[in-house]
Formats: structure tokens, C-alpha cells, sequence
């Protein structure tokens, strides 16, 4: 077997059976075939490796890693970029959906702009039951993006396609973080002078579930994006200290942290999201958005008899 164009890497720690099989049949029918499709399990706990197990014998081009301990997403996709063979690297989330026709047109746009070391897409947000929630349809233009991405996340991980080379030149994902890898590893690419497009099509679904994204995480997540742009020393700060990391930003960005993490959590715990509403007007009172989500949450509130 000639060796593959694209190499999909995707980690599992214990995500339901009817994601995971959604995630995978949606890769295996891609219409783009030259690839191969390597999934790590990170969880020696995991309940469905059998499910795994039976479509690695039924499709050669899927090759599964055990990690002996839960080791993170991070260093999981950091050891499966020195294993894989394809020019291209593709993400791909155990709990969302790529569109049939993803990596052919992803493909075909790398091969016919080579200046490119990653292309990404817009997608679609779904729930549970793959009920359309709503669209990301952020602006695609190469001036747009490298203004906008040092300020904040564009580029949803999960649709990417990479090159190898240019993503092993950068020094691939930073082992030391947890949450916004990714984003550290896209601004890394942008002062490397390597530059990065999004398709305007919608070429993938984003599962929003109640399960996909806890408070803490969520809060970490919006708190790094400030860090990494700072450029922190990571290294130098206990990971597991927030008031450490929260020490370092300025009153208006810890009213963004929280108005963020608010906005994540809204549909999964509207009280708790209340909460760190009220903490982003405590930091900062003059973000008009803050005001407008905290009515939106105290009205669903009210309707729904919660107060």
C-alpha cells in the first residue's frame, strides 16, 4: 500500500458510543480515500475499545495507539505526529462530524495554493441529537485572518488540515498546556511567517453537549487565550494555580475571562452562568455585550420560573 496523502489523528478519552461512531463513519466516507486514520486511546478505562477494535479490522487504514495512562489531547497528538506518514495532518474530534466532502476540497486547496501550511473551514454548531444550533461563518480573506487570529481564536481545531512539515518545523503542539493548544500553536505558525486560510464552506459539526465542556475548562480556556497572547513563560506558573495565571491580566481582560466562559456554559448551567456574568461586570462595567447576556440570561431565567 503506497503511503497515504492525509493522516487524521484523533484522541478518545470517554466519549459516548453514538458520537464516536458517528465520528468515524464520517471520516471512513470521505469522499477523498488516500488517507489514513489514526485513533488513540487515552483511557485504559474506556468502554468502547471493542467498538474500535472491530473497525480496525474492518478497515485497513485505521491504526490504534494505547496510551498505558490518561497522558491529555496534547501529548496524545504530539505522539501520533511522529508516527503518521501523510504529507497532511487532519484533525478530527471523537465527538463531532466531518461532511463528506471535507479533506477532498481541504486537499485540493493546499495542492493548489501551496503557500499555505494550514487551511481550516466554517461549521456548523449541533447538539446532542444533531439538531442544528447554529453557523460560524467567519470572513476568509488572508488579511482578515492574520489581523484577527492574534486577537482572538479563529480557527476551529477540530477542521483543520496541516501540513507535516511546516507543523514539525514550528515544533508542533506545546506540551505544557492544556487548554488553547491549539491557539498557541496557530499564533506560532503566524510568527513563522506560515499562513493560514479558512474555507468559507461549512465542513464541519461542532457538537455542543452538556458533557463537551465543564466550567472549569471553559474558564480555563477563555483565560489562556489572554496568556499566549502574552507570550507567558509557562514553565514558571503551577498549572493548576488560576489565581497565578489571573494575577497577570489586566481588570478589563479577567471581565472578558469571565464574559466568555459565561457565553460557553450558558446552555449547560444558565445559573452558574449567571454568575460569571455578574463577575464580568464586577471587573470591567463598560462592555455593552456583558450587560446584553446578563438580560438575556435573567429573561430565560424568569421565564423558566428560576427566580
Amino acid at each position: 500500500m503506497c503511503n497515504p496523502e492525509i493522516s487524521v489523528v484523533m484522541s478518545v478519552y470517554e466519549e459516548p458510543k453514538e458520537f464516536l461512531i458517528q465520528a468515524i463513519e464520517s471520516i471512513l466516507g470521505q469522499t477523498y480515500k488516500n488517507l489514513e486514520f489514526l485513533i488513540t486511546i487515552d483511557n485504559p478505562e474506556y468502554k468502547c475499545k471493542d467498538i474500535l477494535d472491530a473497525y480496525c479490522n474492518k478497515d485497513q487504514r485505521i491504526k490504534l495507539t494505547y496510551n498505558k495512562t490518561n497522558i491529555g489531547l496534547t501529548k496524545s497528538l504530539n505522539n501520533a505526529i511522529g508516527i503518521v506518514r501523510g504529507r497532511y495532518i487532519a484533525r478530527q474530534d471523537a465527538d463531532d462530524i466531518s461532511l463528506p466532502q471535507r479533506l477532498e476540497l481541504q486537499y485540493n486547496f493546499m495542492e493548489s495554493n501551496p503557500i499555505y501550511s494550514i487551511v481550516g473551514s466554517n461549521i456548523h454548531f449541533v447538539d446532542d441529537n444533531g439538531k442544528f444550533i447554529k453557523r460560524i461563518n467567519w470572513p476568509v480573506t488572508q488579511k482578515y485572518i492574520s489581523r484577527t487570529m492574534r486577537k482572538r481564536n479563529k480557527l476551529v481545531h477540530g477542521t483543520v488540515l496541516m501540513k507535516k512539515d511546516d507543523l514539525i518545523s514550528v515544533g508542533r503542539y506545546n506540551g505544557k498546556l492544556k487548554y488553547g493548544q491549539d491557539y498557541e500553536l496557530w499564533l506560532r505558525f503566524l510568527r513563522n511567517n506560515k499562513k493560514v486560510f479558512i474555507l468559507s464552506s461549512k465542513l464541519y459539526y461542532l457538537r455542543q453537549h452538556q458533557k463537551s465542556v465543564s466550567v472549569k475548562s471553559a474558564f480555563h480556556q477563555s483565560m489562556m487565550h489572554f496568556l499566549i497572547q502574552k507570550e507567558i513563560d509557562f514553565d514558571k506558573f503551577d498549572s493548576g494555580n488560576i489565581e497565578e495565571y489571573l494575577s497577570l491580566l489586566k481588570e478589563k481582560e479577567k471581565s472578558y475571562v469571565y464574559y466568555m466562559t459565561s457565553k460557553i456554559i450558558l446552555r449547560s448551567n444558565m445559573e452558574t452562568s449567571l454568575g460569571y456574568c455578574k463577575e464580568s461586570i464586577k471587573y470591567y462595567k463598560y462592555n455593552i455585550n456583558t450587560y446584553l447576556l446578563f438580560c438575556y440570561i435573567m429573561m430565560n431565567m424568569l421565564l423558566r420560573h428560576k427566580i
